[in-house]
């Protein structure tokens, strides 16, 4: 399951509404649109060190959801991972 719902970190592609704004709501639509995804996220997405870093944070993302998968208690798999984060951005793994 963990596979499925991380699935598009391991392809290179953005996943985009094909919504369009109707002209009375040009100014705000509080859902975004394909005019949103398009001028707002893909530029960055073009931008290799972006995607790169992106790619790994949904691989880390991916990982962590594998180990408290088995975690039933929202309590517990806060406090796991919250104990993951703090052992990988310590300076001293770092080193």
């Amino acid at each position: 399951m963990v596979a499925k719902q991380c699935g598009a970190v391991f392809q290179p592609e953005f996943p985009t509404t094909i919504t369009i704004r109707r002209l009375d709501t040009l100014d705000y639509r509080p859902e975004p649109d394909i005019f949103h995804d398009v001028a707002g996220h893909v530029p960055m997405h073009t931008d290799r060190n972006f995607a790169e870093t992106l790619v790994r944070f949904g691989e880390c993302a991916h990982t962590a959801a594998e180990i408290v998968s088995g975690i039933r208690d929202e309590e517990s798999r806060v406090h796991t991972l919250t104990q993951i984060v703090k052992s990988s951005g310590s300076p001293s793994s770092s080193a």
